[in-house]
């Protein structure tokens, strides 16, 4: 790798519409990250967003945007076990399979009295 190689890698894209970056950025940490959504929203050309999704203040964004979301999903955990934690009563999901008030059996309803038949 040449000098100028390297130096080519290691230099950051420039920001020109800095309202415009603090808006991305501002989008990216609440968790919009796809460049199209967020050229959109900030009403620049994809180009500019792939370009500074590259700097280190996007690239953070993104990880405070991961552990945000990581965060909110460990708090929410199993809301059954919450409920029991915070003394709720909890009704245990039942399915009622039954037609007319009969058991099904094979598909068909069943009958213990013959005047249904």
């Amino acid at each position: 790798m040449t000098k100028k190689q390297s130096d080519k890698s290691e230099k950051l894209p420039q920001v020109l519409k800095l309202t415009e970056y603090y808006l991305m950025l501002e989008f990216i940490s609440l968790g919009l990250w796809r460049s199209t959504n967020l050229a959109k929203a900030c009403n620049v050309n994809i180009d500019s967003i792939s370009d500074w999704k590259k700097r280190p203040e996007a690239q953070a964004a993104y990880r405070e945007a991961v552990k945000s979301v990581m965060k909110k999903r460990k708090a929410i955990g199993d809301p059954e076990k919450l409920m029991k934690e915070l003394q709720l009563e909890v009704d245990v999901d039942r399915l009622d399979i039954t037609t007319a008030g009969l058991p099904i059996f094979g598909g068909k309803s069943v009958s213990t009295d013959n005047s249904h038949t």
